[in-house]
């Protein structure tokens, strides 16, 4: 009688053990898990921030190559202004040569 004692108090250390194993599996799967949604919520918000900070850096140089344009546009404008103005005044002094002179 006492070696079936044994082996049923074996057995119920045994399922024992084995339950306690599927509790430590499935808390190391419900870790693995957790980390890894962890893992790839970093790395989202990582891509989100860099995205926004190319962005930012594509936006910046952008602004300063309009502003160069803009200044290169009113440069050309002032020339061509001045140009106009100056041949204005010449057309002026040719026509009145003509009717005049």
């Amino acid at each position: 009688m006492k070696a079936i004692e044994q082996v049923e108090q074996a057995e119920r250390q045994a399922e024992q053990l084995l339950e306690q194993a599927r509790k430590e599996a499935g808390s190391i799967v419900e870790q693995a898990e957790n980390d890894a949604a962890r893992l790839r919520e970093q790395s989202r918000q990582k891509a989100r921030d860099e995205t926004a900070a190319l962005l930012s850096q594509a936006q910046k140089e952008a602004e300063r190559q309009a502003e160069g344009l803009r200044d290169k546009t009113k440069k050309q404008c002032a020339q061509i202004a001045a140009s106009a103005e100056s041949n204005m005044e010449k057309a002026v002094k040719f026509i009145m040569e003509r009717v005049v002179g």
